[in-house]
């Protein structure tokens, strides 16, 4: 639900275009007007925390944490961000952001697992850091009065499709209302009376969950259980031997959303990080210096 237009150092967000099309989306389904489809489950958020912590050098930090419970007999959960602004319309896109997903990143950390007894989502956490630029957060006190609500919605899951779930939410209007105006309280409140304006710059607010949105779906599929492949969200981790002039030959990693023949589905190698690339969203590894 909060995102920035550029993230400071190596995680990078999507493009204004992108932002803009999930803040005035229009002709999806409300979570609050879908009706779960198994109650022999249940889900509730328990604790929430959001926090906006000013830097120094025009930086700023993001923190997002969300922690939960359920009952009955859960899979997986997922979990949503709406921003509800008063002209009807919202960021929602339709998508759940589902777990597990752990996202290790100096700069950037995501992960959405369960917590309870080895792993069951009996008991489960969201959390997310980021470090951005303050004047790409992209939201101060003019622009609130056009937000009606921010709220959290989760979903615990009976099946591996998604099929069968239980639902709960939660409004966090007022902790997120008072740290940005505690952000912006020294400065004076950016004007401008174009919605479009508005739009854009309520969604940049909300783009570190909607990195991991983009970046996190839930993979389907039968890959080996004893030995699977890394991965991040839809993308699974390939490696593949490039020939070297000089003999031999050289590993070259790659992600993919389709089964490579030409590769070797594996896991992540030790020494590397994930990073996103900036213009195609598409991960990639690095290595870490």
């Amino acid at each position: 639900m909060f995102t920035s237009s550029k993230i400071v150092g190596k995680v990078i967000c999507f493009t204004a275009l992108l932002l803009l099309t999930a803040s005035i989306a229009n002709g999806i389904s409300d979570p609050r007007d879908e009706v779960p489809k198994d109650t022999s489950v249940s889900i509730k958020i328990k604790d929430f925390s959001f926090k906006i912590e000013e830097k120094g050098g025009g930086l700023a930090e993001v923190t997002l944490e969300v922690k939960g419970e359920t009952t009955g007999k859960v899979n997986h959960c997922g979990i949503a961000f709406i921003t509800y602004f008063k002209n009807g319309t919202t960021n929602y896109n339709g998508i759940f952001m589902q777990g597990p997903i752990k996202i290790p990143s100096r700069d950037a950390p995501i992960e959405f697992v369960g917590t309870g007894k080895n792993g069951s989502w009996s008991s489960w956490r969201f959390y997310n850091r980021q470090i951005i630029e303050k004047n790409k957060i992209g939201i101060n006190e003019s622009q609130l009065p056009y937000v009606n609500s921010f709220i959290i919605w989760a979903r615990a899951y009976v099946d591996e499709n998604n099929l069968l779930w239980n639902q709960s939410s939660k409004n966090v209007t007022e902790i997120i209302k008072n740290e940005v105006e505690n952000l912006y309280k020294e400065e004076e409140a950016k004007k401008s009376s174009s919605p479009l304006f508005l739009y854009i710059g309520i969604s940049s607010f909300i783009a570190v969950i909607a990195i991991a949105l983009f970046i996190s779906q839930r993979k389907k599929g039968s890959e080996s259980e004893e030995e699977p492949p890394f991965r991040v969200g839809d993308y699974i981790l390939y490696v593949k031997e490039i020939p070297k002039k000089s003999g031999g030959a050289r590993k070259m990693y790659f992600f993919s959303k389709k089964k490579r023949g030409d590769a070797q589905a594996c896991k992540k190698p030790e020494g590397y990080e994930v990073e996103i690339n900036k213009k195609t969203g598409v991960p990639f590894l690095k290595k870490v210096k």
